[in-house]
């Protein structure tokens, strides 16, 4: 039965308001033995997972993004959600876990769960507890740690993934969701405060989650609800603290919060601790290279048609052959007054891209609808067939030249020469050949003498590039620090690059702009 036909109102609250309202209590802190009554902003929460649905009746949301500042409770919340899912949900023999990258983390909201269960004599009756597990009715909840010996095999139909800023990679995380695309209604559950590691796989998750939340992606399937003060605020300011603590008043207060100010406003190190902890904000974070608003002011349309016959340069960038493999083409001025035009292309595998989809939590699905991201048969991306594209590609338009990084793209990039005759330019990923094209691609972008046409995959990795620097003020983009794939603008540059050395005297932007001091 869709989940929107059950009923939802009993005494004018939600089913999920119901369950923690009449059968569950706080067990720490100075709310202890009271009942759990949610908060607006955690009525908000639960009831837009819950009860948003699709145009089957099912729920609408798989993924749930939960970050706020320390001391609001979170750990509770996800104790009493686990307990609702394992009570109250249809799913037949559902799989619920609560994970962390530690077994004494995971394990905290588990006990929290079961000093919920032991509180409640109606509960304690009916919820059979062992050791680090729970049954009810077919159903189970069990906590789970990275150092756990066996996560495969699992069907989880809840998962809660707690405090992820502490996760450093994906390799937990994939092993625990590989099972879920086998239940019909999943959900998925991140909560965190914010860490300080920008390179970490945490990171990468709350990057993902704030590109959803302002707009820079979409993707039906997630939920985000993120509290955390903004850069231009003051985090000495009771208003900030409002911002990145929902429960301010009830589990924290402005007393605790001035106690901390204290020693953060004399140190250094304290002051990082209090903008981290209580104003979630991630601390160490690498600057964004690219003003998203300003690279949204270049999306004047592409007409490929009027295109056709032009010379252009292009850049390759090939990953692995599981993950994305980027093809830009970069068209000059043909006239004065004319922008830079780009026409990117994406590659990914068809089988396992809604696995993929989920495990990367990246809209690829809603990418090859909208013709965006093109797909390849089989399990790993066909050299073969993005060859034969670009082959098409060169028959259609004039392409000077190909620039490419040599990693992965020795045996394609020599068959595009000698097969399909064109000029195949290696370009290495280092600061001598990658520096020059990387600053006229930032000027080309500040003066709006670009066109790229607003291609979603292009805008998600200008909202994610962040470039090294060295002693002498060279850059180039960094893969490694920027927050999730950057191969599209890699390959701009690239093709730029290619611009830049065949035509750069009658191309240059220098010649009929400022010159932008980086």
């Amino acid at each position: 039965m869709p989940l929107s036909k059950l009923s939802l109102k009993y005494d004018g609250m939600t089913k999920v308001e119901r369950f923690f309202a009449k059968h569950l209590q706080h067990t720490k802190g100075k709310s202890a033995g009271k009942p759990f009554d949610l908060l607006p902003w955690q009525q908000k929460f639960f009831n837009d997972l819950l009860y948003t649905f699709d145009d089957e009746g099912n729920r609408q949301y798989q993924v749930a993004f939960l970050s706020c500042a320390k001391g609001n409770g979170k750990t509770q919340l996800a104790a009493g959600l686990a307990l609702y899912f394992l009570l109250c949900d249809p799913e037949p023999e559902g799989e619920i876990y609560s994970c962390a990258t530690q077994r004494s983390q995971a394990a905290l909201t588990w006990r929290a769960a079961r000093s919920m269960v032991l509180a409640n004599p109606a509960l304690r009756s009916r919820v059979k507890i062992t050791r680090n597990r729970m049954e009810y009715k077919g159903n189970v909840f069990i906590p789970m740690s990275k150092d756990a010996k066996v996560v495969h095999g699992l069907q989880p139909s809840v998962i809660i993934f707690d405090e992820v800023h502490l996760y450093s990679d994906r390799d937990f995380y994939n092993s625990m969701i590989a099972g879920i695309a086998k239940r019909e209604q999943p959900v998925v559950i991140q909560t965190t405060t914010a860490g300080n590691d920008p390179s970490g796989f945490g990171f990468e998750l709350y990057s993902y989650a704030k590109q959803i939340r302002d707009g820079v992606l979409k993707d039906s399937r997630f939920l985000p609800a993120i509290f955390e003060a903004e850069k231009e605020d003051d985090p000495f300011d009771e208003e900030t603290w409002k911002k990145a603590n929902p429960s301010y008043g009830v589990t924290i207060g402005k007393r605790n919060l001035e106690k901390e100010m204290v020693e953060a406003k004399n140190t250094t190190r304290a002051y990082s601790r209090f903008v981290n902890l209580h104003c979630n904000v991630w601390v160490q974070q690498a600057e964004r290279w690219i003003d998203l608003a300003v690279w949204d002011e270049c999306s004047t349309a592409v007409d490929l048609q009027a295109l056709e016959g032009r010379p252009c340069y292009a850049g390759l960038d090939l990953a692995s052959r599981i993950d994305l493999t980027a093809f830009v083409l970069l068209f000059p001025p043909d006239k004065p007054g004319e922008v830079w035009q780009v026409v990117p292309h994406f590659w990914l595998p068809e089988e396992g891209l809604r696995e993929k989809a989920m495990r990367d939590q990246v809209p690829y699905l809603d990418w090859v609808r909208d013709g965006y991201l093109h797909t390849t048969d089989g399990d790993i991306t066909d050299y073969a067939f993005v060859r034969s594209k670009i082959a098409d590609l060169g028959a259609r338009y004039q392409i000077q030249a190909i620039g490419f990084d040599n990693w992965n793209a020795t045996q394609i990039a020599q068959e595009l020469q000698d097969h399909e005759g064109f000029r195949m330019e290696e370009v290495r990923q280092g600061y001598r050949t990658l520096n020059a094209p990387s600053k006229e691609l930032m000027c080309l972008i500040m003066a709006r003498r670009i066109a790229h046409g607003g291609n979603p995959i292009l805008r998600w990795m200008a909202d994610s590039a962040v470039v090294r620097t060295d002693e002498n003020a060279n850059i180039a983009p960094n893969k490694k620090k920027s927050r999730s794939k950057i191969d599209g603008i890699v390959a701009l540059i690239m093709a730029l690059g290619q611009a830049m050395s065949k035509d750069e005297d009658k191309f240059s932007v220098y010649e009929t702009e400022p010159l932008l001091v980086l």
